[in-house]
């Protein structure tokens, strides 16, 4: 039997809490950025 496992990946598994951002931040914030930038406000400010 042939296996190509790579040698060079680990996993780790711990209990404690392990917070993350989610997936679709980052383009959030490139949104809000790009918003900034082109003066674009809401009617409220």
């Amino acid at each position: 039997m042939t296996s190509i496992v790579d040698g060079s990946v680990k996993i780790q598994v711990t209990s404690e809490s392990n917070y993350s951002t989610p997936s679709w931040f980052g383009e959030v914030v490139l949104l809000i950025g790009y918003l900034r930038k082109h003066g674009v406000r809401s009617q409220d400010q």
